[in-house]
């Protein structure tokens, strides 16, 4: 009974692989934002700090961009073996009720 109950409020692969491919994508447009922000607010810092500055809104802008980007990746990969799971749904049960009639066939 325990375990009946677990499976159904924990979440199943599918499900947290489509919540990582939006969460990606949105962490990385966070840290482009802050790459701006911090860019935006350079006028205030001088000498070494500014050249650390720098290197972290251009380390942001770089990790952000990366994210969203296999955020992308991860999202399309999800829908293809979505699709991809489907199609082999869809042929097992094909074959086990034999061939399915097409309309268009008959006339």
């Amino acid at each position: 009974m325990v375990i009946l109950l677990l499976e159904r409020y924990l979440m199943n692969n599918s499900m947290r692989n489509r919540g990582r491919s939006a969460i990606y994508p949105m962490a990385g447009f966070y840290l482009i934002y802050m790459a701006y922000q911090i860019f935006t607010n350079r006028s205030e810092s001088s000498g070494g700090e500014f050249l650390a500055i720098m290197a972290g809104a251009i380390a942001f802008l770089l990790i952000g961009g990366a994210m969203i980007v296999f955020g992308l990746y991860l999202f399309y990969k999800n829908g293809k073996e979505l699709q991809d799971a489907a199609e082999k749904r869809k042929l097992q049960e094909e074959g086990e009720h034999g061939e399915t009639l097409d309309i268009s066939e008959k006339e």
